[in-house]
C-alpha cells in the first residue's frame, strides 16, 4: 500500500459546503430530476480549489485513480439508523453524504441508476446484509474483490462518487483502488500486448442474470492501447485459456495486489473514482446489526454521449457489451 498524494482538505470550506447544501431540495428522492438540476448549478459554486482539481481529474485522470476528500462536514447525531433494505424510502430527507456525493459528482458525469441494480436507486446505500452473497457489497465477512463496476455493461459508469456516513465499529474496514497506470509499469511488454490483443470471457453480475438469461458472457479486452482503458474483475473474468493470456492475466492481478492504495473512510470522507482506469476492494469487517453499523452513500456517474444521450436521474436497462475482436499483432520489439 501506497501514500496518497491526491488528497483535497475540505476543513476550511465548511460553511461555504453547508450554505450550498442549504439551497438543495431537502427531501430529493420526491422528484429527482429536479434535485440533480439544481444540485448541478449548484455545483458551479463550489469553492474554486476544490472545482479546478476535479475539473483537471475529468480532463486528465491522475496517478492514483481517484480523488479523496476530507473534512467534509457532517452532523453524525443528526443520522437515522443504519439501513436494512433498500431502496430508501421515498421521504427520507438528504444526509449530508448524499449532498457531498451529489454536489461533487455533478462535476463528473450524469447520476445514473441501473434498472436490475438495487431496484433501479440512484442514490444506493452500501452496508452490510446478513445473506449477503459474497460478491456484493453488502457482504462484509471476506474481502470484496477487485473489479470495475460493471465493466460488461454498455453504459458503464465512468466514475463513482463513494462516502463515509458511518465507519465500522473496530475500523479495520479499507477500501482499496488500484490504477492502470501504476499497474501497467510493472508488466512486461509481452503480458502487456497480451492484454491489449486477447479478449478475456466475461460473466456479469447477479443483478444482471434473469431466467431468460442465466449466464449472459461477452469478451472484452482487459487493457486498450495507450493510456489504458481497465475492464477488470477478479470474480467475473473466468479464462478458459491457458497459456500467454492466463499467465498475463494472473501477472496483472498481481500488479494489481502490489499497487493499491488503501483508505480508511470516515464520516465526512469521500472518494471520486475514475471507473475507467481502476478497479475497487473492500477489506473485511465486522457488523453488529444494532443501526449504528458502516454505511456508505454511493451514486454512478456517467459521461453522456450524441448516441447515449443520458440525463440525470435516468435509469437505465442491461445491455451486455458487444465482445471486442481480437487485435493480434506482432509484439513490440
Amino acid at each position: 500500500m501506497h501514500s496518497l498524494n491526491n488528497v483535497l482538505d475540505c476543513t476550511r470550506y465548511q460553511n461555504a459546503l453547508n450554505d450550498l447544501k442549504a439551497e438543495l431540495p431537502a427531501v430529493p428522492r420526491r422528484h429527482l430530476p429536479e434535485f440533480f438540476a439544481i444540485a448541478t448549478r449548484l455545483s458551479l459554486a463550489l469553492p474554486a480549489e476544490l472545482r479546478e482539481a476535479i475539473a483537471e481529474f475529468r480532463l486528465r485522470g491522475n496517478d492514483e485513480g481517484f480523488l479523496y476528500l476530507r473534512g467534509l462536514p457532517i452532523d453524525e447525531d443528526a443520522l437515522p439508523a443504519t439501513p436494512e433494505s433498500y431502496p430508501a424510502p421515498a421521504d427520507r430527507e438528504l444526509l449530508d453524504m448524499e449532498a457531498w456525493i451529489t454536489l461533487f459528482g455533478m462535476l463528473l458525469g450524469k447520476a445514473t441508476g441501473y434498472a436490475e441494480n438495487r431496484a433501479g436507486s440512484v442514490f444506493q446505500d452500501v452496508y452490510p446484509a446478513p445473506d449477503a452473497h459474497h460478491m456484493t457489497a453488502h457482504n462484509y465477512d471476506t474481502d470484496l474483490r477487485y473489479h470495475t463496476e460493471m465493466g460488461y455493461h454498455r453504459e458503464q459508469p465512468h466514475y463513482l462518487a463513494i462516502a463515509c456516513s458511518r465507519a465500522d465499529h473496530e475500523h479495520v474496514a479499507k477500501t482499496l483502488v488500484a490504477s492502470v497506470r501504476k499497474a501497467v509499469r510493472l508488466l512486461s511488454e509481452e503480458h502487456r500486448h497480451t492484454l491489449r490483443t486477447i479478449p478475456l470471457p466475461w460473466h456479469v453480475d447477479l443483478a444482471f442474470r434473469s431466467e431468460a438469461d442465466p449466464d449472459p458472457m461477452t469478451r472484452l479486452l482487459l487493457l486498450s492501447e495507450n493510456d489504458d482503458v481497465l475492464r477488470y474483475d477478479r470474480g467475473l473474468i473466468v479464462p478458459s485459456e491457458t497459456g500467454e493470456a492466463a499467465e498475463a492475466l494472473q501477472a496483472f492481478s498481481a500488479a494489481i495486489d502490489e499497487v493499491a492504495a488503501a483508505v480508511y473512510l470516515k464520516p465526512g470522507d469521500l472518494i471520486l473514482v475514475d471507473n475507467f482506469r481502476t478497479a475497487h476492494a473492500r477489506t473485511p469487517f465486522r457488523p453488529k446489526f444494532d443501526g449504528t453499523d458502516r454505511w456508505l452513500n454511493r451514486i454512478f456517474l456517467f459521461c453522456p454521449t450524441p448516441e447515449l444521450p443520458i440525463q440525470n436521474a435516468d435509469v437505465v436497462r442491461f445491455r451486455l457489451r458487444a465482445a471486442d475482436n481480437p487485435a493480434r499483432s506482432p509484439v513490440p520489439a
